[in-house]
């Protein structure tokens, strides 16, 4: 995911701030020569704690209610559980990748800005 978002999961003491500087660094470098950048990261789960995670989660997923709040960018128990997970995660990479526009999009950006 998104560096800002994914660097704000780390489990805390995990990988050391000079680490984390030079990654920065890094990213940044590569965004500058407009590569796209993710970083991505894990976290291993028993058994034990997905299964009554996935049962509250399915139900939550099901439930209209909750799909309705998560789409309006309300508060719900949708994005509530999945933080739940998200959180104490082992850093793995970064990666980027060149992301060419689309063919037409300079010609539209150029319009837009006449």
């Amino acid at each position: 995911g998104a560096d800002s978002i994914v660097l704000s999961l780390l489990e805390e003491g995990c990988i050391d701030h000079s680490c984390i500087g030079t990654l920065t660094e890094t990213l940044d470098e590569w965004a500058n020569i407009a590569l796209r950048t993710l970083v991505f990261a894990k976290r291993d789960l028993p058994e034990e704690v997905f299964e009554p995670w996935f049962g509250r989660y399915q139900d939550a997923t099901s439930d209209q209610a909750e799909l309705l709040k998560m789409r309006k960018g309300e508060a719900n128990a949708i994005v509530d559980l999945q933080a739940e997970l998200e959180c104490s995660l082992t850093l793995q990479g970064a990666t980027a990748i060149e992301d060419k526009l689309q063919d037409g999009v300079p010609e539209i950006l150029s319009d837009l800005r006449a």
